[in-house]
C-alpha cells in the first residue's frame, strides 16, 4: 500500500470537517482545529509506519555454514538446527554448506560436501553470486580453520564494496594440539609383479612428535615403522613390492599419542599391478648386452635374445612379447620388411619398443629417413628455434551465467574459453611470467602472476583453467582495471600481454571508460 493512501484521506477528511463545521454552523472553531489536528496526526503515524514497513528485513540474508572436520560434531548438529530454524523464520533467506566445495540446503536436506578442507573463499564467491552485486547480508558459521586468509579477506572487502554486511557465528572446533595429519602419497600408479617400488607419505606434525605408521595392503598388514617428526612438513620413503596381477590397495596410517582427531591420519594409493612383460632382445653384440639381459631376468622378465638377422619379418610373429628392446643396432642391420614388422607391432598392435642408445643408433645409426624413425625417443634432426624475449602473459577469463550458452548451444562458450586459454598457456616458456584472473560478479585470482617454470607449473595452470564453471554476472570493467594494475604493480618482464575473453556485455564501465582504461595500459 502506497503511504500516499492516507495523505489523500487525510486532505478529504479536512476537507469533510470544514463543511460540516460551516453546514451546522457551528460556533466554536477551536474544536474544529483540534479535530483536525488529530486528524493529521493519525495521517503521520499512519504513513509512518507504511515506510517504515518497506525497509528493513527485506534485504537477502545469506548463512554460510562450515560442515568441515574441523568442526566438533556437537557443533556440526547444533549449527544445522540453528541454520534450518534460521531459514524457516521468513522469507530471502539462504543457506549455503561449505567444506571443501559448497553447495544449498534445500528444506530439511543437507546435501554432500566433502569435510576434508573448508573452502570459505569459494563459499563467499558463491554467496556473491547469488546476491549479483545488491546490497545484502553474509553470516558466517565456522570454527575459523579456513584457508588462503588474504584471500578470503579480499573476497568481503569486495562485498563490502557493495553494501553487504558481513558478520561471524563462531563455532566450537576440534582441539589440534598434538595433531598430525598426512597431507600426500605418491608412488607408482602401476608395477610389474614381484617389483619394488617406492612410496612417498608426507605428513605434517609437530617437533618431538613420535609414532608409528602402518602400510597395510588388501586391508592386511603389510609393513610398520617407527617415525620422528620434526615441525611442520615431513617426508617419509616407503619400499613395497607389487604383488599379484590386480589392483592394489595400499592404506597408509599414522599415529602419535595425544591425537585425538584421526579422522585426517589415514592416506590410500592404488597400484596396477602387471604380469612380467615378455622381452624379445635384439642385439649384434651378445656378449656386451649380457650384464643388462641378466638384470632384466634377475627381476623375474623372461628375456629371449636374437641378433638382427633373425628378427622375424611378420608382425604377427612378434604377438608373444609386450617389449621389443632394440640394443645398439645399426638400422642397416634390419631389412626393409622387418622394420614394417616392428613398426606395426608399435603402431597397429599397440606395443612397446626401447632403443638403447650407442654408437649404432638413432643418427650415428643411420636411422634418420627410416620407417622407424617417428617410434624414436628423440628428433634426429633439431628444429629451427625462433628466439624471443620473455614475456608476461595475462588472462583474463569471463566466467559469467551468460558463458555457458543455452539449450541449443552445441558447445558453450565457457568451453571455448577453457580450450582456447589452455592452448594458449601451452605455448609459453619457463622464462615466461602467467597469470589467469577470472570474473563473473567478483574477480578471482585462479593463477597469481609467477614464473610458468617447467612442466609442472604449466600442468597446474591449466588444471585451475579446466575447472572453471561459468555463474553469476558480468563486471568486466573492475576486472580489467584490477589485471591491468597487477601487471604494474608485479615485477615480471618488460613485455606484458593481457588477452581478455568474453561472450557478452559488461555490467560495469562505460564505453570512454573502457577506452580510457586501454590507453592508460598502452601508456604504461
Amino acid at each position: 500500500m502506497s503511504v500516499w493512501v492516507p495523505v489523500v484521506l487525510g486532505v478529504l477528511g479536512t476537507a469533510f470537517f470544514v463543511w460540516l463545521a460551516y453546514r451546522l454552523s457551528l460556533r466554536w472553531w477551536p474544536s474544529l482545529a483540534l479535530r483536525v489536528a488529530l486528524l493529521l496526526l493519525i495521517v503521520w503515524a499512519v504513513g509512518d509506519g507504511l515506510a517504515r514497513g518497506t525497509d528493513p528485513g527485506l534485504l537477502p540474508e545469506i548463512l554460510l555454514v562450515d560442515v568441515s572436520d574441523s568442526l566438533t560434531d556437537q557443533a556440526r548438529q547444533d549449527v544445522r538446527a540453528f541454520a534450518l530454524a534460521w531459514e524457516a523464520a521468513r522469507e530471502e533467506r539462504t543457506v549455503i554448506a561449505f567444506g571443501a566445495g559448497s553447495d544449498y540446503v534445500l528444506s530439511q536436506e543437507w546435501p554432500e560436501v566433502e569435510g576434508g578442507g573448508s573452502d570459505l573463499t569459494g563459499a563467499l564467491q558463491h554467496a556473491a553470486e547469488i546476491l549479483g552485486g545488491e546490497p545484502g547480508r553474509v553470516l558466517i558459521a565456522t570454527d575459523g580453520a579456513a584457508g588462503a586468509e588474504g584471500q578470503i579477506g579480499r573476497t568481503i572487502a569486495g562485498l563490502k564494496d557493495y553494501q553487504v554486511a558481513v558478520d561471524i557465528l563462531p563455532l566450537e572446533g576440534v582441539s589440534y594440539e598434538n595433531d598430525v595429519y598426512l597431507t600426500e602419497v605418491r608412488g607408482a600408479g602401476s608395477a610389474w609383479t614381484g617389483m619394488p617400488f617406492p612410496v612417498l607419505v608426507s605428513m605434517v606434525g609437530q617437533a618431538g612428535q613420535s609414532g608409528t605408521l602402518e602400510v597395510l595392503v588388501d586391508g592386511q598388514p603389510y609393513r610398520q615403522q617407527e617415525i620422528v617428526l620434526g615441525e611442520g612438513l615431513n617426508r617419509f620413503y616407503v619400499t613395497l613390492e607389487a604383488g599379484r596381477p590386480g589392483v592394489m590397495p595400499v592404506t597408509f596410517r599414522v599415529s602419535v599419542p595425544g591425537d585425538t582427531f584421526l579422522e585426517n591420519n589415514v592416506s590410500y594409493h592404488a597400484v596396477e599391478v602387471h604380469t612380467q612383460p615378455e622381452i624379445l632382445f635384439v642385439t649384434a653384440n651378445e656378449a656386451s648386452a649380457r650384464s643388462l639381459v641378466q638384470a632384466l631376468r634377475a627381476e623375474g622378465s623372461p628375456v629371449t635374445v636374437i641378433s638382427p638377422s633373425s628378427f622375424p619379418t611378420v608382425s604377427s610373429e612378434l604377438d608373444p612379447y609386450l617389449v621389443v628392446l632394440i640394443h645398439n643396432v645399426l638400422a642397416q642391420d634390419f631389412s626393409l620388411e622387418q622394420m614394417k614388422a616392428i613398426e606395426r607391432h608399435v603402431v597397429q598392435d599397440g606395443r612397446s619398443v626401447i632403443f638403447i642408445g650407442g654408437r649404432n643408433s638413432y643418427t650415428l645409426g643411420g636411422y634418420q629417413n627410416t620407417l622407424l624413425e617417428p617410434l624414436l625417443p628423440v628428433v634426429l634432426a633439431p628444429p629451427t628455434r625462433v628466439q624471443r624475449v620473455p614475456i608476461t602473459f595475462m588472462l583474463v577469463l569471463d566466467r559469467s551465467g551468460s558463458m555457458a550458452g543455452d539449450r541449443d548451444t552445441a558447445v558453450t562458450p565457457i568451453e571455448l574459453t577453457r580450450e582456447g586459454a589452455m592452448r594458449a598457456i601451452q605455448t609459453l616458456r619457463p622464462d615466461d611470467y602467467l597469470g589467469v584472473l577470472t570474473f563473473s560478479a567478483l574477480t578471482k585470482w585462479d593463477v597469481p602472476i609467477q614464473p610458468v617454470g617447467e612442466g609442472l607449473e604449466l600442468r597446474q595452470a591449466q588444471d585451475k583453467v579446466s575447472q572453471i564453471i561459468a555463474t553469476g554476472g558480468t563486471f568486466m570493467y573492475r576486472a580489467l582495471e584490477e589485471a591491468i594494475q597487477a601487471l604494474i604493480e608485479t615485477p615480471g618482464t618488460e613485455y606484458p600481454h593481457i588477452l581478455l575473453m568474453s561472450d557478452g556485455v559488461s555490467g560495469d564501465g562505460s564505453s570512454d571508460e573502457f577506452n580510457q582504461l586501454g590507453r592508460q595500459a598502452r601508456n604504461r
